[in-house]
């Protein structure tokens, strides 16, 4: 394994177990991953803020990808759905006639 590849799979493990060690924490405790830099600190010292922060990125991406996919799942989704894969309709109007034609 070159330098590069194991400094790269190190930096993969790493942010794996700064994933894991905050996902834990949320789950326990319904807060946002943004409110741990204490906690992730104490476990993980000198671990760059670089590296902390791309692992509350990470898990923040997560939870606004569930959100999206609980938003494609319900009804609004389904009407943004039709609204963007069916051709627009014009709306439309009831015109003022005169009774007295015959059209």
């Amino acid at each position: 394994m070159t330098n590069l590849t194991y400094r790269a799979e190190l930096k993969r493990q790493v942010l794996a177990a700064v994933i894991v060690f905050l996902r834990e924490r949320v789950s326990a405790t319904g807060q946002s991953p943004l409110s741990f830099d204490t906690d992730v600190e104490a476990a993980f010292p000198g671990l760059p803020g670089i590296v902390l922060y791309e692992a509350q990125c990470a898990l923040l991406t997560e939870s606004e990808d569930a959100w999206w996919d609980r938003l494609a799942a319900t009804i609004e989704g389904e009407i943004v759905r039709n609204a963007l894969t069916k051709p627009a309709v014009p709306a439309r109007r009831e015109v003022d006639r005169d009774p007295d034609l015959p059209f």
